[in-house]
């Protein structure tokens, strides 16, 4: 099952026995506005998941931590230091 917190093929969801860490601790380790907020909508899809909310809440709080996460945390790139 492929984890909500990173994106396909990285972190969490990366190849066994990769070092990659997950974008959760990423954004915990920055500063950046972008960081934040992917955080706060984070914990906002976790509460609904908690909460049982709605199947299309917690889709729409999911897909908005996507955006989040993708602009605080770029993909990982080979070249990337």
């Amino acid at each position: 099952m492929v984890k909500a917190c990173c994106p396909p093929g990285e972190g969490c969801n990366g190849p066994p026995g990769h070092e990659e860490t997950c974008a959760l601790w990423r954004c915990r380790r920055s500063d950046e506005p972008e960081a934040v907020r992917a955080l706060t909508l984070w914990e906002r899809f976790v509460a609904a998941r908690d909460e049982h909310r709605s199947r299309a809440q917690r889709r729409f709080l999911r897909r908005a931590y996507i955006r989040a996460r993708d602009q605080a945390v770029p993909p990982w790139t080979p070249t990337a230091t």
